[in-house]
């Protein structure tokens, strides 16, 4: 494997097309976001489409022949997205569907339509389930294909059709936090209180109301942001003032 190597600049994630020539994404221009198409040999950028103004976008994903890109953007309206479609050599970014928080697309084998991973029709608001749709290229037959508890983001299609996507499991349960001795011990001292044959206000009904602090901890298989000793430290904190409340 060689070093890395400068590219160009980039507002986030890029996408390299298919016959590994040319690498797509997205950059600020005079305070306007444009998808740049770079040559990947020379570095140099080859195309600059407008795009229209919202924003924020993401996911640029390459047609299986290259001659299109799809993308996510955000509409004005909060958790609302949109789906694109754009030639990569001219014309305007098309439409294709509108949903609530989208985290991941891909094309499907022919290019035909699109599997993209969205939080619409979840019952839940934070945080919402994701589930994987797919809608054709010109917006019509728009359907869910997984269903469920579990979320599924980030998708992929390899060119033989399979389908690949990151899982997120969610699991909540209680614990136990003393609050007679120092923020720091305190949090070393936590405990779960966590039976699987009781949940909800019932479960924490039966935990016996001593001078205590309850709290739900959720757990999810995907990263979260800042280490564990940043969580501790916070976590002290904020046992600190409940403990000057009691």
């Amino acid at each position: 494997m060689g070093s890395p190597r400068l590219i160009g600049a980039s507002r986030g994630e890029g996408d390299i097309s298919h016959d590994g020539r040319r690498i797509a994404t997205f950059q600020t221009q005079d305070n306007h976001v444009v998808l740049a198409i770079y040559n990947r040999e020379d570095r140099k950028i080859q195309r600059v489409r407008q795009l229209p103004t919202l924003a924020e976008y993401g996911s640029p994903r390459w047609s299986p022949d290259d001659r299109s890109i799809a993308f996510a953007g955000a509409i004005e309206i909060a958790f609302n997205r949109a789906i694109y479609v754009m030639d990569a050599d001219d014309g305007e970014a098309k439409t294709v569907v509108n949903a609530q928080n989208i985290r991941g697309l891909a094309w499907l084998p022919d290019g035909s339509g699109i599997v993209y991973a969205s939080s619409a029709g979840s019952t839940m608001t934070y945080p919402p389930i994701f589930n994987l749709r797919a809608v054709s290229r010109d917006g019509s037959r728009d359907r869910q294909l997984t269903f469920g508890d579990v979320s599924y983001i980030e998708p992929d299609v390899a060119a033989a059709g399979k389908l690949f996507a990151s899982r997120v499991r969610m699991e909540s349960d209680i614990w136990r936090f003393p609050v007679d001795g120092s923020p720091s011990d305190n949090v070393k001292n936590a405990s779960s209180d966590y039976d699987p044959d009781r949940s909800g206000a019932d479960a924490v009904s039966r935990v016996p109301m001593e001078r205590k602090l309850f709290t739900c901890r959720t757990a999810a298989v995907t990263p979260t942001h800042g280490s564990p000793r940043s969580t501790a430290r916070a976590l002290a904190r904020l046992l600190s003032s409940a403990t000057r409340r009691l």
